[in-house]
């Protein structure tokens, strides 16, 4: 059980771990806004927010399409939450969060590559924690003056 739960939570990290907008004090240039920096930038605060846990903002960094297909996998691995089906994005950024909690696992990020090409950025990451290790990619768009995780897997 716990091997499938470790798996489990391994699975849906890179979807959390994806993406944060930048906290753009004024305006950007677009050559700023559109740097690896603040691709960088933008998972790392995703990643922070999760690790809280901060639902709201947490799910706030992805794209409609994000929320769909995170919420999607965390239903389909039976997770529930307080007795219940997950039913919003806040629900699966809690669920997973006591999932690790109860585990002890506190995951450790590094980010391997930053691939920014117009308004798509990849990002390339692995995570290592006393439980286990894990790799994966993450696509994110520019929209509405920042970035936004819009698709996530594993490697």
């Amino acid at each position: 059980m716990r091997r499938i739960l470790l798996t489990t939570s391994f699975l849906l990290l890179p979807l959390i771990v994806a993406a944060l907008s930048t906290s753009c004090g004024g305006s950007k240039s677009s050559n700023q806004a559109h740097s690896s920096a603040a691709v960088r930038s933008t998972y790392q605060s995703f990643w922070q927010a999760y690790m809280k846990p901060d639902p709201e903002k947490t799910c706030s960094l992805l794209t409609t399409r994000g929320r769909r297909i995170f919420l999607a996998k965390i239903q389909s691995s039976g997770m529930e939450f307080e007795n219940g089906a997950l039913k919003t994005c806040s629900d699966g950024v809690k669920a997973v969060h006591k999932l690790l909690t109860t585990l002890s696992i506190s995951p450790r990020l590094t980010i391997r590559k930053v691939s920014v090409n117009g308004d798509r950025a990849t990002i390339s990451w692995s995570t290592r924690s006393s439980a286990s290790r894990g790799t994966g990619t993450t696509r994110l768009v520019y929209q509405g003056g920042r970035w936004l995780i819009d698709e996530d897997g594993t490697g």
